[in-house]
């Protein structure tokens, strides 16, 4: 078995000097290794904040898969090529979910030039689509107006999901009835006791901090 160790970036820049562009680079390795001319490709990378260099495994199945949608445009891009990609979100953190395709959008010309089709659950990358939002139901494609910028909370509650547990919906609901009744007494308690379970920032408690205070007075 004969290993060769490429230390640095100079020595990928003279073998593209020598093979021309990356994506070319890239066909020819996978010629080699599709008729097992190659054995293996072991590639290690430099990470923020560690300073030894580590492999492509150790990564996290997020920073993995945001190499490889990256590294796919970077080889493919321009030359008319369809991407299709099949929920590439899924290991994704929200961070990366929300600039995906903001990022992919930025090259004009690489938007004219190719095609992307992608299909994702994630409430997130629906609210960074600008427009051609489609959802598939009973086998018909329909479109979805204007879901950029839509929250994440609107997003679940229109496909009909609760984006609250069923025991938090129901105390919630139960303080509502209370100021609604008048019961203002009990009603300032399960609010100090639902502030303290939930937080004072939880958006229904602030709405019923609200009400409270306009119908006690």
């Amino acid at each position: 078995m004969i290993k060769y160790h490429f230390k640095g970036d100079k020595p990928l820049q003279d073998l593209k000097k020598v093979f021309g562009y990356e994506s070319d680079i890239f066909k020819i390795l996978n010629i080699l290794y599709v008729t097992k001319n190659l054995a293996n490709i072991i590639i290690t990378v430099k990470k923020e904040g560690i300073k030894q260099p580590i492999s492509f495994n150790s990564l996290s199945e997020g920073e993995q898969q945001f190499i490889a949608i990256k590294g796919m445009i970077y080889l493919l891009q321009g030359k008319e090529t369809l991407f299709l990609w099949d929920e590439p979100d899924t290991f994704l953190n929200p961070s990366w979910q929300w600039n995906l395709l903001p990022d992919l959008q930025k090259d004009k010309s690489l938007i004219q030039r190719d095609q992307f089709i992608m299909t994702s659950h994630s409430p997130i990358i629906l609210s960074t689509v600008e427009k051609h939002a489609y959802f598939m139901e009973e086998g018909k494609i329909n479109s979805i107006p204007k879901v950029y910028g839509r929250t994440v909370n609107d997003a679940l509650s229109e496909q009909g999901l609760n984006i609250q547990g069923e025991d938090n919906l129901t105390e919630i609901d139960k303080l509502f009835e209370l100021i609604e009744e008048r019961e203002f007494t009990m009603a300032k308690e399960t609010l100090n006791i639902l502030e303290d379970k939930y937080g004072k920032n939880h958006p229904d408690l602030i709405r019923a901090g609200v009400l409270f205070n306009l119908y006690s007075k």
